[in-house]
């Protein structure tokens, strides 16, 4: 009699396992202030582990060809030394925009990330990665996204417009309406006896 292993699921990393670095944080942090240089320390936790320590610095002075964001520190067990340049560009309405060149791809970004086994801070694109919601199901998306929603509606300041909040009213009626439907749809393929699927109940 032949026995067949079941096969294991493959640990695939996504984007959300990832160290990060956006031009969000940055901009958050005064550190795209071309006036002068900046310097940040952060650390990064999975659990009780430190998962890296880093001090992130913006150079825009020192007669340097152009702006750098310089990255070092230990990331999973890992020296980090790297410098990645920065790129501006003209909004539309005034002001500046800032990227990332990406090391790899040498095309602009707002994000960088580093994967647990990965040598050194790339754009998203460059480690063909993808984040955990899009590997989601639709009910799984809309729970999450009713959970979202629920919550900034019980944020909202009271002197909120009122169009707002009817805007907000009608995100949440309409999906609870969805996982109400598909929450129908299965127990009826239960009642008839039937193997559910939540693919084809969200589809209907």
């Amino acid at each position: 009699m032949a026995f067949h292993a079941t096969p294991q699921k493959t640990y695939v990393p996504t984007v959300d396992n990832c160290l990060a670095i956006d031009t969000v944080l940055l901009r958050r942090e005064g550190m795209l202030d071309e006036a002068s240089d900046h310097h940040l320390s952060r650390k990064w936790r999975v659990g009780h582990t430190m998962a890296a320590d880093l001090v992130i610095s913006t150079i825009f002075t020192g007669g340097i060809a152009y702006p750098f964001l310089h990255i070092q520190g230990e990331a999973f067990g890992e020296r980090v030394r790297q410098t990645v340049r920065l790129v501006s560009k003209p909004m539309r309405f005034g002001g500046k925009r800032w990227y990332f060149l990406c090391p790899s791809t040498k095309r602009l970004c707002c994000k960088l990330i580093l994967p647990p086994t990965g040598q050194h801070f790339a754009s998203v694109k460059a480690f063909g990665m993808a984040y955990r919601s899009q590997r989601d199901d639709a009910v799984t998306r809309a729970q999450k996204s009713l959970n979202r929603l629920q919550r900034t509606s019980s944020e909202l300041p009271q002197r909120a417009r009122r169009s707002t909040r009817e805007k907000l009213m009608r995100r949440i009626a309409a999906k609870e309406a969805f996982l109400d439907r598909v929450e129908l749809r299965c127990n009826w393929d239960l009642a008839l006896g039937r193997r559910f699927s939540l693919r084809r109940a969200s589809k209907q």
